[in-house]
């Protein structure tokens, strides 16, 4: 469609019919409506290449074009010539202009449009500072955003929720969450509505501070207010309830937000599920997952992991070994935490066959046991009397530059000086002449043990 509007321009020019410039910004606006960004362009440079009257909407829609498409020294170029030919830019234009650069994070291009601006005596907007104080706070260069805060008040230059929002938002990650509370009530007192991303940024602060009343409060709040509860707040709140170990109220919510239609993602039933596990919650756990495979979420890895090692709790290996192969059957690669679960799971059995088969199963996989791996199997060994298999992976972990914990150390040296030490190639040699040199604590003790034996 835009093409015959072009070919029809193209037969004007060529019969020498005036071209009238509302005309074309009709075309130019309905290109802009249906995104085509790239004819609009080449539309906008012919009335330009024929001297068709351009506006400063037409202008802008073209600066946006090219920023867009990442050009946007060739942007600045355009405004520039059509400066030349006494079409001025407006704050608009600008503001295309800046928010390109900031997102490129160039602020010299940032400082460069600002200084053209003061020349051309156009004053900032509150567009303009959400767009300078979103990129400097981005930038993490909170001295210049908050000096911009001071300037649009001194100026009498409105700030919006956007405003507001963003310093709130990084004066929680800087830590000042007394500045934020009071930029919270500010904006109120000015009769400006906080959004949901603003109710957001602030419980999100609240639960990192460990302040799960205010987050509860701040929820109210929010739904005082008419703003409803989005996927992101639930998901916040349910991680705050997690790390606080407020179980049932993160199971209420997850409730809650399936009730409202809001699907919870698989994150957040990750963070629920390990949770409950840390409180030996096995069951409830477990019904996270199934809950979520019904509503179509896809597991991930640490979302397998999770449940293998729940199986694993419950010494139910075989249901570990069944969730390992729909795992892989799955297409999601387990990891070093995987098999480290299920080597710990058959270890804590007396499986040792099958944990070892793991052990070498991953190092195929091309994942080299970390010094987790190795502990689990020498403690498991040396429960079981296997002192020389006990000995022999210590060994190997120590080639591998793996050091391992005092705990394990001195787990192995009580073995060891259980048996006999007459033997000359006894093991507990073996182990103190590879003992690390900063263990002094331990070197005593397999001394110790030689004395003894």
């Amino acid at each position: 469609m835009f093409d015959k509007a072009l070919d029809v321009f193209e037969h004007m020019v060529v019969k020498g019919i005036k071209i009238d410039h509302r005309s074309c910004m009709s075309v130019v606006l309905g290109m802009k409506r249906y995104d085509e960004h790239d004819l609009c362009l080449r539309f906008i440079k012919r009335m330009v290449e024929e001297n068709v009257q351009i506006t400063v909407y037409s202008m802008t829609i073209a600066i946006e074009g090219w920023c867009r498409k990442g050009e946007v020294e060739q942007a600045r170029a355009f405004l520039a010539e059509m400066s030349q030919k006494g079409v001025k830019p407006d704050i608009l234009s600008y503001n295309v202009l800046m928010s390109a650069y900031v997102k490129k994070l160039d602020f010299g291009g940032v400082e460069e449009i600002l200084k053209l601006m003061m020349k051309e005596n156009v004053a900032k907007s509150s567009a303009s500072y959400s767009v300078l104080i979103e990129g400097y706070a981005n930038a993490g260069k909170f001295e210049v955003v908050e000096e911009l805060f001071e300037e649009m008040k001194e100026k009498g230059v409105e700030a919006d929720a956007y405003v507001y929002t963003s310093i709130i938002s990084w004066s929680l990650k800087m830590g000042r969450m007394k500045r934020a509370s009071a930029l919270f009530y500010e904006m109120i007192e000015t009769g400006i509505s906080p959004t949901d991303r603003t109710f957001g940024a602030l419980i999100n602060g609240a639960l990192k501070a460990g302040d799960v009343t205010t987050a509860d409060v701040l929820v109210g709040m929010m739904q005082s207010r008419g703003i409803d509860m989005n996927e992101v707040i639930f998901s916040t709140l349910i991680s705050g309830y997690c790390e606080k170990g407020l179980m049932d109220q993160a199971l209420r919510l997850l409730d809650i937000m399936v009730k409202t239609g809001i699907v919870p993602d698989v994150y957040s039933c990750n963070s629920v599920a390990s949770a409950l596990c840390q409180q030996e919650r096995y069951e409830e756990a477990k019904n996270v997952f199934f809950a979520m495979v019904d509503r179509g979420t896809t597991h991930t890895a640490v979302s397998f992991t999770t449940l293998i090692n729940i199986h694993c709790k419950q010494g139910n290996m075989a249901e570990a070994r069944l969730v390992f192969r729909e795992m892989e059957k799955r297409g999601k690669k387990p990891n070093i935490t995987t098999y480290n679960t299920l080597i710990d799971g058959y270890a804590k059995q007396g499986k040792m066959m099958k944990a070892h088969l793991l052990k070498k199963k991953m190092v195929e996989e091309g994942i080299e046991p970390d010094v987790n791996t190795y502990t689990m199997l020498i403690l498991a060994e040396s429960a079981a009397g296997k002192i020389n298999k006990a000995t022999k992976l210590f060994n190997e972990m120590q080639q591998k530059g793996l050091e391992a914990s005092s705990a394990t150390h001195s787990i192995l040296m009580s073995k060891l000086s259980k048996q006999e030490g007459s033997d000359p190639a006894h093991p507990s040699r073996v182990v103190v002449s590879l003992q690390p040199t900063k263990g002094s604590d331990i070197m005593s003790k397999s001394a110790h043990c030689d004395n003894a034996c």
